[in-house]
């Protein structure tokens, strides 16, 4: 009974905004993608253009992608995707080259308005209110690419209610694979990698990967500081305040490695610091 009712209210949405929409122009809907966003930190230099993100040769091989189809109008409209299939593909830049990877592993979608989030079944025909979005995580296997840069293009072939396609508004990003043997980056595998874990919400595999890394290297102020975070957030205070003040003589002292922080960094990091030991005393 509930799924008829159920499809009698899509049904009506569908009419409904097939009625108020203005069948010429673009559809409102559009195609998004994002990645996680690690960006690195001043004393690497930044990926090449376009590239925004990076891996290094030897840390994790998965890439994370966001993949959200948002409703950019002022009505209710439905997005039509019959075959469910959310498709990734691979190519260098500048060469268009087409790479073959393992299939991605994909999950969602989750549908989010203003603060709100609410993990949904992804049906053929799903409704979206204006400013509404569905996302959909995409883990990708990137082992086999060679150091580069290469493009990652979702599709997700689909319409809306009136049968345009939808808007593909930022529907690709670029990715440097980077092979860097330095110290830096060693620094920032170790760095990158506790982060990772610290935003699964891994607390315990965090800690473990952290303390390693400031085992190895002891005066990486960013490495203590995140540390630190680990502990607060693992209930102890004592830890935390012993590495954030550990962190600072560090930095006070100006011996932070494997490269000292940007005078406007340190100022920023010591202020943080503090605050944070503050806190704690």
């Amino acid at each position: 009974m509930m799924t008829t009712i159920r499809a009698v209210f899509v049904a009506f949405l569908v009419v409904l905004a097939t009625i108020r929409g203005n069948a010429q122009g673009p559809s409102p809907l559009r195609l998004l993608v994002s990645s996680y966003g690690i960006l690195p930190p001043a004393y690497i230099a930044p990926p090449p253009s376009p590239a925004f993100d990076y891996l290094l040769v030897g840390e994790s091989p998965v890439f994370q992608l966001n993949v959200r189809v948002v409703n950019d109008g002022q009505f209710t409209r439905v997005l039509d995707a019959p075959r469910r299939t959310l498709n990734v593909i691979v190519q260098t830049f500048p060469g268009k080259q087409t790479i073959d990877v393992p299939m991605p592993d994909v999950s969602g979608p989750v549908r989010v308005f203003g603060t709100g989030s609410t993990a949904v079944a992804w049906d053929e025909h799903m409704p979206l209110a204006p400013r509404e979005y569905l996302e959909w995580t995409v883990k990708l296997q990137v082992e086999s690419l060679q150091p580069g840069i290469y493009s990652i293009e979702a599709i997700l072939p689909s319409s809306d209610d009136t049968g345009r396609e939808i808007v593909r508004g930022a529907s690709a990003i670029y990715i440097e694979i980077r092979n860097d043997p330095s110290e830096e980056a060693a620094n920032e595998m170790a760095l990158r990698a506790a982060v990772r874990l610290l935003g699964a919400n891994r607390l315990s595999e965090a800690l473990a990967v952290a303390a390693d890394a400031t085992m190895r290297f002891p005066n990486s102020v960013i490495v203590m500081a995140w540390l630190g975070e680990i502990y607060e957030k693992l209930g102890q205070r004592v830890d935390a305040y012993r590495t954030y003040s550990r962190a600072l003589a560090v930095l006070e002292a100006g011996q932070e490695h494997p490269m000292p922080f940007r005078p406007r960094d340190t100022t920023q990091t010591m202020l943080y610091l503090r605050s944070k030991i503050a806190k704690l005393n």
